[in-house]
């Protein structure tokens, strides 16, 4: 499919303003978190915080959304797959290691948590958090892969369906 100059441009627009309210989003819970004002990390004062890794996260998903376009025009295709590689492993291990009872990713001990809700702790990812990330990421790194591929647009829409359904 070729897309006209002001649709690529127009679709550019999108992809940084979306890009600058997830940053934003994952900055504001960073910022509550160091300025210990929970308010800023949840949407509401009775809500669970956004934790930490989740705001980390967050942040760099929107970075590499605001400026894959721009990146992958540079040739940084191969440090764009690092990134979201080590993200989608973190992420993942964030998931696996709710079932095995043991963690895997230390963040018991970089950020501790005192505070529980049920069998998680509040300033951790949660594991469905974690599943989420690392089904965009392992979308991500197909699109990057496979960018003009059929099969592989149906994956990635088959994915997005999938990440839909798991969050209703």
């Amino acid at each position: 499919m070729i897309m006209s100059f002001a649709e690529k441009s127009s679709f550019g627009a999108i992809q940084v303003v979306s890009g600058l309210i997830i940053i934003l989003i994952g900055l504001f819970a960073l910022t509550g978190w160091l300025l210990h004002i929970p308010v800023l990390s949840s949407i509401r004062s009775d809500f669970i915080p956004m934790a930490p890794a989740t705001a980390i996260v967050f942040t760099l998903y929107g970075l590499f959304f605001m400026n894959s376009t721009y990146l992958l025009s540079k040739g940084y295709e191969k440090q764009l797959v690092i990134l979201v590689s080590i993200l989608s492993l973190y992420c993942s291990l964030q998931f696996i290691e709710y079932f095995l009872n043991v963690d895997l990713t230390f963040d018991t001990i970089l950020f501790p948590s005192t505070t529980r809700l049920k069998n998680f702790a509040v300033n951790q990812m949660s594991p469905y958090t974690g599943l989420l990330f690392f089904l965009s990421g392992v979308t991500v790194l197909l699109k990057l892969k496979s960018r003009n591929s059929d099969s592989v647009l149906k994956i990635v829409s088959a994915s997005g369906c999938l990440s839909r359904l798991l969050h209703l």
